[in-house]
Order: structure tokens, then sequence, then C-alpha cells
């Protein structure tokens, strides 16, 4: 009975399957070749994308530096000019009568708390006043407003 099943088996359908046949010659030598294209290409891409990376990646540096300057030279802008704000008031405030009525005293001395008040504001931002009158020019610490001839 065993003899009769194997004889009955069936072979397998081979019309079905393709058999793996070996690319020709010049199949193969354009396999290569658009292999080796399709690599070039990707080498070209990979490159590009390294330097677009790089770009922004300074973009991105040079924004945050423009940002700081911008912001550094905002505030100095805005800082000279309460200084000459200041410098006006404290003019007023010696130009003011000694002896004055009590509504001009009690003005100048609103006018002090105001310049007290401008100077802790300009404190803050490390603006500081430095006495000048009377002592040597340093550079590091004055800035020139005129020159004058010595004697030496």
């Amino acid at each position: 009975m065993m003899k009769k099943m194997e004889q009955e088996k069936i072979p397998p359908d081979t019309s079905q399957t393709t058999p793996h046949e070996k690319p020709s010659q010049e199949e193969g030598e354009e396999i290569a070749k658009n292999l080796h294209a399709a690599e070039t290409e990707a080498k070209k891409h990979y490159e590009k994308l390294l330097r677009v990376m790089a770009e922004f990646d300074n973009y991105k540096k040079r924004t945050s530096k423009e940002l700081e300057e911008r912001t550094k030279y905002a505030n100095e802008e805005l800082l000279a000019s309460l200084v000459v704000t200041l410098d006006d008031l404290d003019r007023v405030i010696d130009h003011a009568p000694q002896e004055a009525s009590s509504d001009i005293a009690t003005m100048m001395v609103g006018m002090e708390l105001v310049r007290k008040s401008l100077l802790t504001t300009l404190e803050k931002f490390d603006l500081k006043v430095i006495e000048a009158q009377g002592k040597k020019f340093d550079p590091t610490e004055h800035e020139a407003i005129a020159t004058m001839a010595s004697n030496a």
C-alpha cells in the first residue's frame, strides 16, 4: 500500500515558479552602472545635506548674536537718552531760586525725588555716577567732550 502511495505522489507544479537565471553580462553591467549612479547621487545629496545643516547652524548662531547686540545697543541708546534727561533735571534743580515760595520749594523736593528715582533706575543697568570734577582725566572712566591746551 505504501508503494502505491509513493507512485501516486504528484510532483510539484513547476510551471508557475521562475527559475533563478543569472543576468547576462550586459544586464549586469547596466545594473552596476545604475548602482554606481545611485551611489554618486546619494553622496551628492548627503554632502548637500551637511552643507545645509552647517549653514542653518551658522544662521542660528548669527541671528542669536544679532539679537543680543540689538538688545544691547537698544538699551545703550535708551540709557544715553535718560542720561541727557538726568542732566536736564540737574540743570533745573541747580538753577532753582534759593529763596523760593513754598510751592516752588515743594516742586523742587519732588524734582529731587524724581532725580533719585532716575538714578536708581540707571544703576539697575550698571550706569553709575562717577565723580570727575577736579580729577585727572581717565579715559577708562571719562568721556572727552573738549580739548584744552596744557601748560606742560
